[in-house]
């Protein structure tokens, strides 16, 4: 009986050590990898204003030049347009942190996604990835035509273009210059600008 009893508590023995180096085993492939992106780009950008009552701001259409580091509205936005404080929206995928640059007086701060921006001021946007050694610096241009559409303004481009008087004149367009034949009493001229 001693050897019996010596036997199964062997087998219990080898039972109970088997299940514990198994399950040991098991859940090794858990071990998770953090990952610590270097991207510091801005896929989109919106601005929204609380005094924009036509949408101007929010309508408008921004291109991100990634290239140039350059922000920028293709269609100008209306005459007299005056930007003032707005709600940025930045799209970014891993940035850690952003930073934004104002002019006139200089300034620079953490932007921390509530705060509005005076975008009349906003020079760049700064962007540091979670890596903490990646940044790319974003210059914003907000472009507003500068001339009312609905008047007409003419400006003089030369003085004395023909001499004065003058009978006649023709003009004709030949590889980008204009050439003009004038007469004046019986001489008979012509001009190319």
């Amino acid at each position: 009986m001693n050897v019996k009893y010596f036997t199964w508590c062997l087998t219990v023995l080898t039972v109970l050590l088997g299940i514990i180096a198994f399950s040991s085993c098991l859940d090794t492939n858990d071990t998770e990898i953090e990952f610590i992106s270097s991207d510091a780009q801005i896929y989109g950008i919106t601005l929204s204003a609380a005094y924009d009552s036509t949408g101007t701001l929010a309508n408008a259409e921004f291109s991100i030049d990634q290239r140039a580091s350059l922000i920028y509205n293709r269609d100008s936005l209306d005459y007299g347009f005056e930007p003032k404080n707005a709600y940025l929206t930045l799209e970014l995928r891993y940035a850690a942190a952003v930073k934004i640059h104002l002019q006139n007086p200089d300034s620079t701060y953490f932007w921390n996604n509530t705060d509005s921006v005076n975008i009349g001021r906003l020079k760049y946007i700064e962007i540091y990835a979670q890596d903490g050694l990646t940044k790319k610096k974003y210059e914003f241009r907000l472009n507003i035509h500068q001339q009312n559409p609905h008047q007409l303004v003419w400006t003089q481009l030369t003085n004395n273009y023909l001499p004065f008087p003058m009978d006649a004149q023709k003009t004709v367009a030949f590889n980008n210059q204009f050439y003009t034949y004038y007469k004046s009493g019986q001489n008979i001229k012509g001009v190319v600008s």
